[in-house]
């Protein structure tokens, strides 16, 4: 399990990336670097890069850093749910297909700002592409950054942003990918 802080000032920054082993990330970087060259890094996102078939640690690790980052520290005054993270730990043993989503977004406090920060849980079966997953982490970035600006959004024009941005993104696509 690593964790590895893309900017130097986490509390109001871009994404961190969480991973444990057995993930090529490489794809999901780059898809998700294309889409922020478009629409930057409004927020403290985190993403979340859980591979398959891990021992029950490195799934714990990440399980806590996930529920950490949405719902606060064990403990604190927010109500974690008792099953936190559970599902995604779940679907990377039993890897019956890739799992790619931007969960719920929370507000935090940033300075005199409150801001909405959203994790993104990619869990790449290991038969998905990985100009796939370029695009899916491209899409995924998008409602990441929809959600960051709060409010319902109804879900056609959360996908519709999200699947123009991946033909918009498309055009930077590396050809490794």
């Amino acid at each position: 399990f690593s964790a590895l802080g893309l900017w130097p000032d986490r509390n109001c920054a871009g994404p961190q990336y969480f991973a444990t082993r057995g993930v090529a990330s490489d794809a999901i970087r780059s898809g998700i670097d294309a889409a922020r060259k478009f629409l930057g890094t409004p927020s403290n996102n985190q993403i979340f890069l859980y591979g398959s078939n891990q021992a029950d640690a490195e799934y714990n690790a990440m399980t806590t850093a996930l529920c950490n980052f949405l719902w606060g520290p064990s403990g604190s005054s927010m109500s974690r749910p008792s099953d936190c993270g559970e599902r995604y730990k779940t679907h990377a043993k039993v890897m019956d297909r890739g799992l790619y989503e931007a969960t719920e977004s929370m507000a935090c406090q940033c300075g005199e700002y409150t801001r909405q920060d959203v994790a993104l849980v990619f869990i790449p079966a290991p038969t998905d592409a990985l100009g796939e997953q370029w695009t899916i982490a491209s899409h995924e970035y998008t409602h990441a950054v929809q959600k960051t600006f709060g409010g319902p959004v109804p879900d056609w024009l959360m996908e519709g942003g999200a699947v123009h941005g991946q033909c918009v993104f498309g055009t930077n696509r590396p050809e490794a990918y």
